[in-house]
């Protein structure tokens, strides 16, 4: 199966297609872009319906067995969390995670509420619902529902570095 979509610099947009054969399949680059082209790959996983509904209900061996703060970890590099927020107190895109859980932070519409695993999972699923004062503009992530049924978005902890 052959698709392109062009990606582009603060613009969000969605390809979907159907597969039809299980397994992993590689995604590769579909013209040549500069520097590191033949290093520009990805991975997508099909499986079967009864797989998936098993995966979103219960994740797998790996990330059952883990250790909270390595998963947390493994799961902050994985899903792209590092490409906007610290963990070493750096400023980034999005607001460093370093001693934020369980701490008073001031919002841009002039409230001020404790950083919880609540908070932590909604800013998951709604990016935009609370923007923490000073990220007004930094602030790019479209929601997803999706990450609500990943089975990892749980277990993420911001306390794992």
């Amino acid at each position: 199966m052959r698709l392109k979509q062009d990606v582009l610099p603060n613009r969000y947009t969605e390809l979907w297609f159907t597969p039809t054969t299980t397994g992993m399949h590689t995604l590769l680059c579909a013209e040549y872009c500069g520097r590191s082209h033949s290093d520009m790959l990805g991975r997508i996983w099909v499986d079967d319906d009864g797989s998936i509904k098993k995966w979103l209900e219960e994740g797998d061996e790996t990330t059952r067995t883990m250790p909270l703060k390595e998963l947390g970890k493994m799961l902050y590099e994985s899903r792209g969390c590092s490409t906007c927020h610290s963990i070493d107190g750096t400023r980034g895109d999005g607001p460093s995670l370093r001693n934020i859980f369980a701490h008073d932070i001031k919002l841009a519409d002039g409230k001020t509420i404790t950083a919880d695993a609540i908070l932590h999972r909604e800013s998951m699923l709604q990016p935009q619902a609370k923007i923490v004062l000073g990220y007004e503009r930094s602030c790019h992530l479209p929601g997803s529902p999706a990450r609500a049924r990943d089975p990892g978005a749980d277990r993420v902890h911001p306390e794992f570095e």
